[in-house]
């Protein structure tokens, strides 16, 4: 029942071919939802003219064509912002990212989608190496991070070089404050041209898969069709991510990026293919509702399961101790942890016989206790 009403989308992305003229996105332009637009490379407003890979993107997200297609954020309002060039690759690309983030950071974007990513240049001279993708060296995963910490939830394509010598994630994809998509067909299998991880730094990257192979589409020609590439699995999460925002406005930036990733169909074995999988609304929405009420769960807890402590509003932010103890009052586990912005902790326990624990969470104000059972 979300479709991305009250919510700003900004894209990024090398141009938006006839989007206001093809029937599948009418909508968006009747209902006046396409809130601005700007082309950083031509320094003009127009960005109907160029490449038609940015119109792709936003049919994915927002296109509405009866039996045929709806983007999952169909009633969302947009920015729209060319910031690539695509017959050439020059660093420059990079700074006008970096325009289009701050533009919409300054307009007060609650999303980015960016099915963009940089490896290698026209110059060779330019070119970033494996050992640069750490997040904090190249200028546009340094802009990326940045804009995340602005408050915006920042969505980008993990790139399609999964079946080449690079094989790896681009740049602005290694960014930690990044959701980077992989791509898995209609049976959830990764695409083989999926990039992968980890960072040179062992972050797992991507962070989370979507459909983008046979995925559908609308083209500048006004057709629906179907298409492959990381570049249409990130948008459907950015879509998903203003779903789930608007139905939980309350949440950060941080913790919207939090409770995606650990929605995903693989969260308690990451890796760096899938990363923490397919995510999905109604487990997130779960996962919000408990982060909310303080929820420790599984309950009961089996020996291969970690055990989630979902913080209340009055825990977030302020150092944390958790402690474990049997009903003799013997502690059999303790951890002290720093402030955690997105409301949860995650544990693994040590081997514990069966039987019921008592689980408390210390801070400086109060404690708060639950029982848990151990299976």
């Amino acid at each position: 029942g979300y479709q991305g009403e009250t919510m700003l989308v900004a894209i990024l992305d090398a141009g938006f071919l006839r989007a206001n003229r093809v029937a599948f996105l009418n909508p968006l332009f009747t209902e006046k939802r396409v809130l601005a637009t700007y082309d950083f490379p031509d320094r003009e407003t127009d960005v109907y003219d160029d490449d038609e890979h940015g119109l792709n993107v936003l049919s994915v997200m927002a296109a509405e064509a009866p039996n045929q297609l709806y983007g999952p954020a169909y009633k969302a309002t947009y920015l729209l912002l060319r910031t690539e060039i695509a017959a050439t690759e020059n660093p420059v690309e990079e700074a006008y990212w970096l325009f289009g983030a701050e533009y919409a950071d300054s307009t007060g974007a609650d999303i980015i989608n960016s099915s963009l990513g940089y490896t290698t240049f026209d110059n060779p001279a330019d070119n970033h190496t494996y050992a640069d993708l750490t997040g904090n060296k190249t200028l546009i995963s340094r802009a990326a991070t940045w804009a995340a910490e602005a408050g915006m939830v920042v969505v980008n394509s993990a790139g399609n070089e999964g079946a080449s010598a690079w094989r790896n994630i681009a740049a602005p994809a290694d960014s930690p404050g990044v959701l980077s998509i992989g791509a898995v067909d209609r049976s959830g299998i990764l695409a083989r041209f999926s990039s992968v991880g980890p960072t040179p730094d062992g972050r797992i990257k991507p962070d989370l898969v979507a459909l983008g192979q046979g995925t559908t589409l609308g083209t500048s020609a006004g057709s629906v069709v179907t298409g492959n590439g990381t570049s249409f699995s990130g948008p459907l999460v950015a879509a998903l991510a203003a779903g789930f925002w608007q139905a939980n406005p309350d949440l950060s930036a941080a913790q919207v990026r939090d409770l995606l990733r650990l929605s995903g169909s693989q969260a308690d074995r990451p890796d760096n293919q899938y990363g923490y999988g397919i995510p999905n609304f109604e487990r997130a929405a779960l996962l919000a509702d408990a982060r909310k009420t303080g929820v420790i769960y599984p309950n009961p807890v089996s020996a291969t399961d970690r055990l989630n402590v979902n913080l209340t509003t009055d825990e977030v932010a302020q150092p944390v101790t958790v402690r474990l103890t049997d009903l003799a009052g013997r502690c059999v586990f303790q951890r002290n942890y720093p402030g955690s912005q997105v409301g949860m902790l995650r544990l693994e326990l040590p081997d514990l016989q069966q039987g019921m624990y008592l689980v408390s969470v210390v801070t400086l104000n109060h404690i708060r206790t639950v029982r848990l059972l151990k299976r």
